[in-house]
Parts: structure tokens; sequence; C-alpha cells
């Protein structure tokens, strides 16, 4: 007698289904094969900007699509329409595409994040998510699954401490995540969507209805989608809510937002922010606590906000903040505010010294209204110009397309090292070559066209 010995082998191409048999698709279709394999079809998700949303978003789109891989695979996204050439950002990739049929085919051999732009079209824009396999761990007593398909949670659904919220891929849950109690060591995570399209966009931000509105020591949130957001995406310690909390980790989370107020990505002291992905219509990344560090992290910012914003009006004294391997795709402002729009900025009203910055290894594709807007200033939101910001250090800073506005330090900002920092291809060696304008009280500004020093 023959004993038979079976060995499960794991998946190492994982797609996802629909959340229901009717649910929307966007307008692309989407298959991934691995080898020699049967293609398989990755659910294309499609989010329409509001009717009350800010008028330079009507009549847009984004779309996307996750799956879970290892190894190598190929993908293949069809447009619905007629296309003549595509563009696979961020280009510093190096992936290029190919054309069979219809379809635009390219390889991923990592976790990518891919925007697939056909045409140079924005408007109906398209982002491929191919992430790692997760690591399936067992549900204990007090952690909560969402399988797929759809889930009304509405507002606030309470996180509990040390809990793993688990959002499967194929889940589409409509509602906000918050802590009452402390969410100290809760975890939130998965390949399924997180979406605010059932709550009103209010009048002003409101931490009530953030996507993620959570306070707690060692939080993280890892692999989710959020969309449709009323107003803030991630929202982990708020020094604004007393929220002194510290050590989160955000960990390759997709937020994606209309409306005025959908700021991207806040966290406490001593966290960490890497491989995410944030389409913003204010502040994508809120640089603002000690001892935080932002690294590999994929930017496509709205008409409003900052994509890298250092402060409105902090008023505890915060340092050592560093800022890697970061790409901003598009930006899409097209006006002025605070005299400060700019890629890198602070309207910083309030009472605080903000020191030790250091951005390293940072690219910007398109044309932006301004590369710089540092500023201590007064304004309705932080009614101060006593604070300070000093000792920034930006090392390997490319700006590969046009500036509309001249960069801006202004205020009491001092101590600002620019090493390799290029517009359009050549390296600035001053603050007039750079097209800086410094105010009165700005001091120590200095440029080298080497990408040394500290």
């Amino acid at each position: 007698m023959l004993a038979i010995l079976t060995v499960a082998i794991p998946a190492t191409l994982v797609t996802y289904p629909a959340p229901s048999a009717t649910f929307p698709s966007g307008p692309f279709n989407i298959s991934v094969t691995e080898g020699a394999g049967t293609p398989q079809t990755s659910f294309v998700y499609h989010s329409a900007a509001p009717s009350n949303g800010p008028g330079a978003q009507k009549g847009k789109s984004m779309s996307w699509s996750t799956f879970s891989f290892a190894g190598t695979v190929s993908v293949a996204v069809t447009p619905q329409k007629n296309w003549t050439n595509v563009v696979l950002r961020p280009t510093s990739l190096g992936l290029t595409a190919s054309r069979v049929g219809d379809a635009a085919v390219f390889s991923l051999a990592q976790q990518t994040k891919v925007i697939v732009e056909f045409d140079g079209d924005t408007k109906d824009s398209l982002i491929v998510f191919g992430d790692d396999l997760e690591e399936h761990l067992p549900l204990r007593e007090g952690d909560i699954e969402f399988g797929p398909g759809v889930h009304d949670i509405n507002q606030s659904f309470t996180v509990p401490k040390g809990a793993r919220v688990h959002l499967a891929g194929g889940a589409w849950v409509r509602g906000t995540l918050a802590s009452k109690a402390a969410a100290h060591g809760a975890t939130i995570e998965g390949r399924g969507v997180l979406s605010g399209e059932l709550l009103a966009h209010p009048s002003s931000a409101t931490d009530a209805l953030a996507m993620l509105n959570l306070c707690g020591n060692d939080i993280t949130v890892r692999g989710l989608t959020i969309v449709n957001p009323p107003t803030y995406m991630v929202n982990l310690n708020p020094y604004w809510k007393g929220c002194i909390e510290q050590r989160s980790l955000v960990e390759n989370v997709k937020a994606m937002g209309w409306h005025y107020t959908s700021d991207g990505i806040m966290v406490g002291r001593n966290s960490i922010v890497q491989d995410c992905y944030v389409r913003a219509n204010d502040d994508s990344l809120k640089l603002y606590m000690s001892h935080t560090r932002w690294e590999r992290n994929l930017i496509w910012q709205l008409d409003n906000g900052w994509p890298l914003m250092l402060s409105w009006n902090t008023m505890s004294n915060e340092h050592n903040i560093s800022v890697t391997d970061t790409v901003v795709v598009h930006v899409e402002h097209t006006g002025d505010t605070h005299g400060a729009r700019a890629v890198v900025g602070a309207v910083h009203g309030g009472t605080a010294h903000l020191s030790n910055y250091r951005f390293e290894n940072l690219v910007v594709e398109g044309p932006v209204f301004r590369p710089f807007g540092i500023t201590v200033q007064k304004t309705q939101f932080g009614p101060f110009d006593t604070g300070t910001i000093s000792d920034l250090t930006f090392r390997n800073f490319a700006f590969e397309g046009a500036a509309k506005s001249d960069s801006k330090l202004d205020g009491n900002v001092s101590q600002i090292a620019f090493y390799n920092l290029s517009l359009e291809g050549t390296v600035v060696s001053s603050a007039q070559e750079g097209h800086f304008q410094l105010g009165e009280a700005v001091t120590d500004v200095t440029f080298s066209p080497a990408a040394i020093g500290d």
C-alpha cells in the first residue's frame, strides 16, 4: 500500500474578485500572467470625481487594480478607447511597455506602483498596484475580518486596542475606522478598499470624518486602499487632537481623494511612512513630527495643498525628519496661496522651532507652480510669526519640468543647504540661478553642484 503525500504549494500570483457581480469597473481591462501560465483577470476599480467636488477635478476619474505576486509577472492593460502611445510612471523605474493587439504589456519583478498613461491622458487615470504576497495570519479573539463583498460600517467604526483589522482583497468597506480609547498595538491591513463615498464632505476639515482617525502607540496600517474620503485620509496621532502617542508604521497604503481637505498621511513622533501612494487635494505628506522617516513614497498632487508640507501652525518644537527616494509624478497647482504654494512648503504660523530636515533623492516629473515655498508668516490658521525653520538639507533633488513661479524662502528661515539641485536638467549653483526669492530675515542659504556634504 503506497502512501501519497500532498504538499500545498503557495500561489505566487494572487488576483482578487470584484466586491459583487454588478460592481462598477473602470474604463480599462487588466490581466496578469505568471510565466507561461493562463492570464488572470485583475479587477479594475473606478472612482469618478464627485459632482460637488472642486471645479478643477470635475469630469475626471481614477481607476486602479491590485494584485499580489512573487517572482516576475506580465501585465496587460487594455483601455476601452484607441491609443497610440503609453508612458509608465514613475519614469525613473525604467519600465517600458510593448503593444500586443490593443493592450500595453509590461513586466514587473518586484512590488511596484505603476501609473499607466495613454496618449498623455490624465483625465481618466489608471494605476496598477503590484504588491508583495500577503502573510496570512490566523485571526485571534477580538480581531475583525472583512471578506470579499460590500460592507457598511458607517462612521467611526471602533478599532479595539491590539486588534488586527483585515480587509481582504475584494472587500469594499464603506465607512471610517476610529479609536475611542487609545488603540495601542492595533493593525489595519489587507488588499481591500476603505471608501468614504457615503459620507458628506464637511464645510471644513474635521477629524471625526477622517478615514482612519486613531490615537495610540505602535499602530500599523499596511496594504489597504483608501478612496473617496470626505476629509483626512490617514490621521494617526494628530497633535491638534492632543494625541502624543507614537511609533506608527504606515506601509504600502494607497490613499486617493478628490475634495479639498483630503489630506494624505499624518503620523506622530518616531514613525515610518514607506512605499505608499498618495493622490490628495490637500497636503499629501504632513512632515510635522520629530523622528519620522518618509521613504519610497509616490505622490500625485491635485490642485490644492502641498506634496511635502512642513508646517501650518505647529506649536511644539520638532526635529529630525527625513524624506528619501520619493517621486512626485504630477502637480496640478494652478494658483498661489499665502505666496507659498509649492512642492516643498511651509506656512508656519506657530511658535515652534522646527529643525533638522533631510531630503534626499527626490524627483518631480512634470511642471510645477513653484518648487519651494518655505515661509514663517501669520495666517488665519496660525496667528504667529515668531517660530523658526532651520537646518534643512536637500540632496539630489530634480525638478524635470518647468516652474511657473520663483521659489520663495521668507521669515525666520535659516541654514538651508542644496546639494545637486537641478531644474529642468540644469544644476543650480546660486539663489539667482535657481530663481529663489529670499526674504530679509532669511540667512545662510547655500548651493553646491556636488551631491555630497552635510
